[in-house]
């Protein structure tokens, strides 16, 4: 295995953006990200003797908050924001109080740092934690992205996210599987 020991900050979501609706064999290509913002949840762990902190301990809290700002493909948009087009004639979406639900849904991403180093994430578990964000204004110079907040949590082996610096990866199949077909068990190494 190649280690990788130079500094690594993520810079820019490169060319891909897939997400899959949980269950789906296919991801959907979305090119077009802006940026990507997560923020992982923790709990903190404490132990008093007396009245006063002798040990800290964080760990993770099992959730992770995340936006993203993207120009998204319409059937995308239409499934991860529930629209639903039941009873309604060809062509026409609704949000509706009762049956629009947001799906559970795989998002991976390939990100580089400043130097073209690919990265790539995955959350297995994801769920577009509110509405879309939009902003419409006439005789702009620029077409607004539109904001996806998420949340990700945990997947059947207890994992919310999962990186990796791509030359560290030594298994071809998880190089070239991992951003049109990510699974869990793509990932683990086989009982």
């Amino acid at each position: 295995m190649t280690k990788y020991e130079n500094v690594y900050s993520d810079f820019e979501v490169t060319k891909k953006h897939h997400s899959s609706q949980k269950g789906a064999t296919a991801f959907i290509e979305n090119n077009c990200v802006g940026s990507l913002e997560i923020q992982e949840t923790v709990r903190n762990i404490t132990k008093k003797c007396r009245g006063v902190v002798v040990k800290n301990r964080t760990k993770h809290g099992g959730t992770i908050e995340g936006t993203l700002k993207l120009h998204i493909k319409w059937g995308l948009y239409k499934t991860l924001f529930g629209l639903n087009s039941d009873g309604l004639k060809e062509g026409i979406n609704s949000l509706n109080r009762d049956k629009s639900v947001h799906p559970e849904f795989t998002m991976v991403n390939e990100v580089r740092d400043e130097d073209g180093t690919v990265k790539f994430l995955a959350f297995p578990c994801c769920v577009a934690s509110e509405g879309a964000k939009k902003s419409i204004e006439n005789g702009a110079t620029e077409v607004v992205e539109v904001e996806m907040k998420f949340s990700a949590s945990v997947d059947e082996i207890g994992n919310t996210m999962y990186e990796a610096i791509v030359q560290e990866i030594t298994d071809e199949t998880v190089k070239t599987k991992w951003m049109t077909e990510f699974s869990t068990e793509l990932v683990k190494v086989a009982a």
